[in-house]
């Protein structure tokens, strides 16, 4: 039976909700002891899945520190594409760059989020992969929740208000009136949504300020290459405390997709396929984690702690970031994707 809007809430809250000390039947405490978190965590990894949380002393992460975390984290960063002729002709896809960035983890680097150079706008794109991860899970759970607006495609424009019309038409006029021309320019400007996602932590809020821009979209009978290149330049204008601690403590002048853009963008492609919408969202650079990845960002969540100000509390997304680079890193879980 189909959930409805209330019970689809809270599941999500149930399910991203952070793990408490007194739902832990015991909690073991480790030292660091010249180890890294991982591992400890593995080494307690079978009670841990009886319902046992690990506490981890201080000294197992950075300081939250913006200077501190600048100076010792990374982002992951995919090879570098220049032009927009080069992204086209090689037919760069995001996953292929992805998977090269992958291979070329260093082993005894800290890294924090991962992301590639945009080709026009030379802005960084960035992610993390614990939003990688709650993007899919919040569109898997939640996905009828998710409304999207399509803004690139002059059909259906008479399904719109006059001021929704005036807007659009203000977009595609500065293009061109001839017809196959437009379409071959919306593919180039790249697609436009625009919608609202469920919070993952207050029941029946949405963010009602999704905006996506230079999507890779393409036209089902007419040719093209143009997708290759335009989701370097990918853009989002929704605001949320996720980007908000992106830009405090590592990099303000980048552009940085939280997990509501990511599913937002993942259900704009489930959508544009379902109802075979033209033009249609080719891909998004946001491909589904490996089980085994979600489980460890859940287990993360919901059962390793640290000590602050005495009190035992769960680690911060930053710490987790960390530790799901470590596992990918250590080769218990070698796949991302």
């Amino acid at each position: 039976m189909a959930l409805n809007e209330n019970q689809l809430f809270k599941k999500i809250i149930k399910n991203f909700s952070s793990g408490k000390p007194s739902e832990q039947e015991r909690i073991l405490q480790v030292e660091c002891a010249g180890k890294n978190p991982l591992e400890t965590i593995l080494e307690v990894d079978g009670i841990t899945k009886e319902g046992f949380g690990v506490l981890l002393s201080n000294d197992f992460f950075i300081d939250l520190n913006s200077r501190n975390l600048r100076k010792y984290l990374e982002p992951l960063k995919w090879k570098r594409i220049n032009t927009k002729k080069q992204a086209q002709e090689e037919k760069t896809d995001p996953y292929t760059l992805f998977r090269g960035a992958i291979n070329k983890l260093q082993r005894d680097n800290l890294y924090a989020g991962t992301g590639w150079r945009g080709i026009s706008d030379k802005k960084n794109k960035n992610f993390w992969l614990y939003s990688l991860i709650e993007g899919w899970e919040l569109f898997e759970i939640a996905g009828k929740l998710i409304k999207t607006n399509r803004y690139d495609l002059p059909d259906e424009m008479k399904s719109h208000s006059k001021d929704e019309i005036a807007r659009i038409s203000r977009e595609i006029s500065k293009i061109t009136d001839k017809r196959i021309d437009l379409r071959k320019e919306i593919m180039k400007k790249g697609g436009i949504r625009t919608g609202c996602v469920p919070s993952r932590s207050k029941e029946g809020k949405f963010y009602d300020d999704l905006k996506v821009e230079k999507l890779p979209v393409k036209f089902y009978k007419i040719p093209s290459d143009f997708y290759y290149s335009t989701w370097f330049d990918l853009a989002s204008k929704h605001s949320c405390k996720e980007k908000q601690m992106f830009i405090t403590y590592l990099r303000s002048r980048e552009e940085f997709f939280c997990a509501h853009d990511i599913a937002f963008m993942i259900a704009c492609h489930s959508q544009d396929y379902k109802y075979h919408k033209d033009p249609y969202l080719v891909f998004t650079p946001f491909p589904r984690p490996t089980e085994g990845l979600i489980d460890n960002n859940a287990r993360y969540r919901k059962r390793v702690f640290k000590r602050v100000e005495g009190k035992i509390v769960p680690i911060n997304k930053i710490e987790r970031e960390q530790l799901l680079f470590l596992t990918v890193q250590s080769g218990q879980q070698a796949k991302i994707f």
